[in-house]
């Protein structure tokens, strides 16, 4: 089930703004969401995808935060994790924010030169570039 963006943004913006208050620096909006930056309107979504180094006890923080209980999945992937915290939006329809610390072609500091800062809705975000989402799709 997609959200569309007047749901998924208020997620997105609440959870990034969590996350880089713990202190994770260079948090990076990752997958189609990063698309939102380069398109003149937003795109549906059925989840959030973010990418940077987290530790387990960010995600317990994080989790609680978006539900007041912990309620998150945590897989191995090749070189990293991704951990799955669940929500929910309006109506009540669940969402889920994704946190890679990994992707297929490195982390954050080996995709530099494809992560860009943009504003969006007032508010400043990293994410990847266009060609990047390409190459990983």
């Amino acid at each position: 089930m997609e959200a569309e963006p007047e749901e998924w943004i208020p997620i997105l913006r609440k959870s990034y703004r969590f996350l880089k208050n713990l202190g994770i620096s260079d948090l990076t909006v990752y997958g189609s969401q990063s698309l939102m930056f380069f398109l003149s309107k937003p795109l549906a979504s059925k989840n959030i995808d973010l990418l940077r180094s987290v530790n387990i006890n960010h995600i317990i923080e994080f989790s609680r935060y978006l539900m007041e209980m912990e309620r998150f999945e945590v897989r191995r992937i090749v070189d990293g994790y991704v951990y799955t915290v669940y929500t929910r939006i309006s109506l009540g329809k669940p969402i889920v924010v994704k946190v890679f610390t990994s992707t297929p072609l490195g982390t954050t500091l080996d995709l530099m030169e494809y992560i860009v800062e943009k504003e969006v809705y007032g508010e400043k975000y990293w994410t990847i570039t266009p060609s990047l989402y390409q190459l990983l799709n």
